[in-house]
Parts: C-alpha cells; structure tokens; sequence
C-alpha cells in the first residue's frame, strides 16, 4: 500500500484566507443587522451556521475560521421565530 502524504496548510492557504474574509463579512453583518433587520439578521446568521459547518467539515485544522458566537451543526435554523 502506498502513503499518501497530505498536502501542508500551505496548498490551502488561498481557500483559508478568503474563507477568513468570508467569516469577517458575517460577523460584520450580525452585527450590523442585529435589532435593525430581523430578516437579514436571520439569513446572516443561516450563512454563518452553514459557514462553520463547512469550515469544521473541509477545514477542521483551522479552528481560527469558526464563529464563535454560532453554532456548528447540520441542521441550520433561525435563531429565533
């Protein structure tokens, strides 16, 4: 059998800084449409759910990438109804 050798962080590098760009954006927007947009706050914090799915899913050396402040699960909700 062959050994495969996983690429470092490196070959990922592009993916991770634009996935770093992407949690800032959301964070941003959390906070901008909070008591402000129910609406936007709502589809902002899907986005945010989605996000650390993926990032824990595809990325899971890079703890650096989750939002702290929202959930990671494969079922994505609203916060509140």
């Amino acid at each position: 059998m062959i050994d495969q050798e996983f690429p470092s962080n490196e070959y990922y590098k592009p993916s991770i800084d634009e996935l770093k760009m992407h949690k800032i954006e959301i964070m941003g927007n959390l906070k901008k449409f909070d008591n402000l947009d129910s609406n936007k706050f709502r589809k902002y914090h899907w986005l945010g759910q989605y996000h650390n799915y993926f990032c824990s899913e595809y990325f899971c050396d890079e703890p650096s990438l989750i939002i702290d402040e929202i959930s990671t699960s494969k079922i994505f909700s609203y916060p509140f109804e």
